[in-house]
Parts: C-alpha cells; structure tokens; sequence
C-alpha cells in the first residue's frame, strides 16, 4: 500500500491553476510550466498511490524545487507579483520540504 499522495496532488491543481491564468493572460512561459509542473506532480502521486513512495516523493521534490525557481523568478518579475506566481513559490517550498522529508522517511524503510 503506498503512502499519502495527498499534498503532490494538491500541489498539481495548483500548478495547472497557474498554468490555465497564464494562459488567460497570455504569457506562454506561465501557462508551459504551469501544465508540465502539475503533469510531473500528477505522475509524483500516481506512483505514491501505485506504492513506488521513494520515487514518487523524489519526483515530487525535483519538480516542487523546479517550479519553485520558475516561480520565485516569475514573481520578481511582475508588477503586482504576488498572486498566483508568489503564492505558489512559497508553496513550492513546502513541496520541497514535504517531499524531501517524505523520501528521507521512505528510503530509511527500504533499505
């Protein structure tokens, strides 16, 4: 039985939030990133559910911490930058340390 995916799955409607604004606003980088971060979450809890934890939790992370820096250089870059690109790079950071924690844990227990 896997471990909770819960968190890679809430993280992955949030992206594909980000990416559905930045393409209502036109701005294909936004949009890009947004839809293949919330696939790389998709697949991050896919295998966390299919019992595959470590891999799901490290696929987690790689692209928590990937739209994450994405993210946190949107945000610098805009005017009023806080939503959605500030807001979801403070979250990136919890994924990462979710993540990371979670495959820290998973990998103790099967080696």
């Amino acid at each position: 039985m896997g471990g909770s995916a819960h968190v890679s799955l809430t993280l992955m409607v949030l992206y594909a939030g980000a990416g559905i604004k930045g393409y209502t606003m036109r701005d294909p980088s936004t949009w890009l990133a947004g839809i293949t971060s919330a696939f790389g979450m998709g697949v991050s809890g896919g295998l966390i559910q299919q019992g595959h934890d470590f891999a799901g939790h490290c696929v987690g992370t790689a692209v928590s911490a990937t739209a994450g820096v994405f993210m946190t250089r949107r945000w610098r870059s805009l005017k009023h930058p806080f939503i959605p690109a500030g807001l979801l790079s403070v979250l990136s950071a919890f994924g990462v340390g979710y993540n990371l924690n979670k495959a820290i844990e998973w990998n103790d227990t099967h080696w």
